[in-house]
């Protein structure tokens, strides 16, 4: 009798055990059946999928099922709204962008809602070919009051830099402010602005400190020694030499640079324009 109890016991903890075993093998075979591709994502980010026809599409992902993904473009395509999924044998690639605050989120779906609708239709949104954004680049180099007027209008620092522009970079062209849309056509403009002014700063400072005053290699390794020496310590210009010497430096040999620029400029214009020599003044006539 306890034989048979015993026996009644362990065929209901199989039966028992045998969904729990089946719940666990489902859960790792959608695992190893999720593609390589996904592995690093999860619901909610935001990503851009490259098709293999060289065709994007930019949204959050809602889901994540075996070797399908589902975006949702509702906050990144101008007019549509809703998601469309992707089969990882259709993906070349996915690249993860900047996720979406609440409040732009509010403000896209406002933009949205100020648009005309567009007709309902049961088939995937038009696709956009894959193409790199590029400031415009104007074929005549600008001016030098153009670039530091630019400079003014977006000031080197916190609210522009490198990492902002990248950031509206990931952005929809849509979602960008009027504000963000200027820096962004004119960066490469706003990065030779950044470079000219660093230029004029090193221009100014050589200036205060000219070769012809003393001012070099020998001073700054004088001045290097001087309080050890002397016991005197170094004035304000003479510290600010100190503290700056590779900046000097630099100025000096853009300085070097620039001269010899114009020498060679007036040489080449010498030699497409030779000084006219003046004529030979005829003897004069002997009287006969």
């Amino acid at each position: 009798m306890k034989k048979n109890t015993c026996l009644v016991y362990i065929l209901l903890l199989v039966f028992s055990c045998s969904p729990i075993l089946l719940m666990a093998q489902e859960a790792a075979g959608a695992k190893k059946n999720t593609p390589d591709l996904y592995q690093k994502l999860q619901r909610g980010d935001r990503v851009t999928i490259v098709l293999k026809n060289q065709v994007s599409y930019t949204g959050i992902i809602k889901s994540i099922i075996n070797d399908k993904i589902e975006l949702d473009i509702s906050y990144d395509d101008s007019v549509l709204k809703g998601s469309i999924s992707f089969q990882d044998k259709d993906i070349a690639s996915i690249t993860s962008r900047i996720s979406l605050t609440p409040e732009e989120k509010e403000r896209i779906l406002k933009l949205k809602e100020t648009q005309p609708e567009a007709a309902p239709s049961s088939e995937a949104p038009a696709p956009t070919k894959v193409k790199t954004e590029t400031a415009p680049v104007e074929e005549s180099a600008p001016s030098q009051e153009f670039l530091l007027a630019l400079l003014t209008r977006f000031p080197p620092g916190e609210n522009w830099n490198q990492d902002v522009y990248s950031k509206i970079t990931s952005k929809n062209t849509f979602a960008r402010t009027e504000e963000e849309k200027e820096f962004y056509n004119q960066y490469i403009f706003w990065q030779q602005a950044v470079e000219l002014k660093q230029k004029l700063n090193r221009k100014d400072f050589y200036s205060n400190y000219p070769q012809q005053d003393g001012w070099g290699e020998s001073k700054y390794q004088e001045l290097l020694t001087k309080y050890a020496r002397t016991g005197v310590p170094l004035n304000a210009d003479e510290q600010g030499f100190i503290n700056n010497y590779k900046l000097w430096q630099m100025a000096r040999a853009e300085f070097e640079e620039e001269k010899a620029a114009q020498a060679e400029k007036e040489k080449k214009e010498q030699q497409k324009n030779p000084p006219v020599p003046e004529s030979a003044t005829p003897p004069p006539e002997e009287n006969k």
